[in-house]
Protein backbone atom coordinates (compact mmCIF):
# COMPACT_ATOMS: atom_id res chain seq x y z
CA UNK A 1 0.00 0.00 0.00
CA UNK A 2 1.25 3.37 -1.05
CA UNK A 3 0.30 6.73 -0.27
CA UNK A 4 1.23 9.38 -3.56
CA UNK A 5 0.93 13.38 -2.10
CA UNK A 6 1.31 16.27 -4.76
CA UNK A 7 -0.26 18.77 -6.75
CA UNK A 8 -2.19 19.05 -9.85
CA UNK A 9 -1.56 21.92 -12.92
CA UNK A 10 -3.07 24.37 -10.45
CA UNK A 11 -1.35 23.46 -7.29
CA UNK A 12 -4.14 22.27 -5.64
CA UNK A 13 -2.94 19.34 -3.23
CA UNK A 14 -3.96 15.67 -4.27
CA UNK A 15 -3.36 12.93 -2.35
CA UNK A 16 -3.97 9.14 -3.20
CA UNK A 17 -3.63 5.81 -2.20
CA UNK A 18 -2.46 2.54 -4.63
CA UNK A 19 -1.99 -0.98 -3.76
CA UNK A 20 0.94 -2.08 -6.40
CA UNK A 21 1.20 -6.23 -5.27
CA UNK A 22 3.83 -8.31 -6.37
CA UNK A 23 4.81 -11.76 -7.26
CA UNK A 24 8.26 -12.65 -5.71
CA UNK A 25 10.04 -15.85 -7.57
CA UNK A 26 13.59 -16.59 -6.46
CA UNK A 27 14.16 -13.41 -4.55
CA UNK A 28 12.73 -11.34 -7.68
CA UNK A 29 10.05 -9.13 -8.43
CA UNK A 30 8.16 -10.98 -11.64
CA UNK A 31 5.08 -9.19 -12.16
CA UNK A 32 3.60 -5.63 -10.20
CA UNK A 33 0.13 -4.66 -10.52
CA UNK A 34 -1.23 -1.54 -9.77
CA UNK A 35 -4.63 -0.60 -8.67
CA UNK A 36 -5.32 3.17 -8.08
CA UNK A 37 -8.17 4.50 -5.17
CA UNK A 38 -9.31 6.93 -7.60
CA UNK A 39 -8.89 6.63 -11.22
CA UNK A 40 -10.95 9.17 -12.85
CA UNK A 41 -8.65 11.51 -10.64
CA UNK A 42 -5.23 9.65 -11.98
CA UNK A 43 -7.17 10.43 -15.57
CA UNK A 44 -8.01 14.17 -15.05
CA UNK A 45 -4.90 14.95 -12.81
CA UNK A 46 -2.42 13.31 -16.07
CA UNK A 47 -4.34 15.02 -18.56
CA UNK A 48 -4.15 17.97 -16.49
CA UNK A 49 -0.70 18.14 -16.70
CA UNK A 50 0.31 17.02 -20.02
CA UNK A 51 -1.95 19.90 -21.30
CA UNK A 52 0.53 22.42 -19.69
CA UNK A 53 3.27 20.93 -20.29
CA UNK A 54 2.34 20.73 -23.94
CA UNK A 55 1.60 24.56 -23.33
CA UNK A 56 4.72 25.48 -21.78
CA UNK A 57 6.55 23.49 -24.72
CA UNK A 58 4.77 25.68 -27.69
CA UNK A 59 6.30 28.82 -25.75
CA UNK A 60 9.49 27.61 -25.71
Amino acid sequence: MATSNGTDAHGVPRTMNALEPADVVNGKITRKRSSYQDTVLLRDTSLEREAVLAQEAAWA
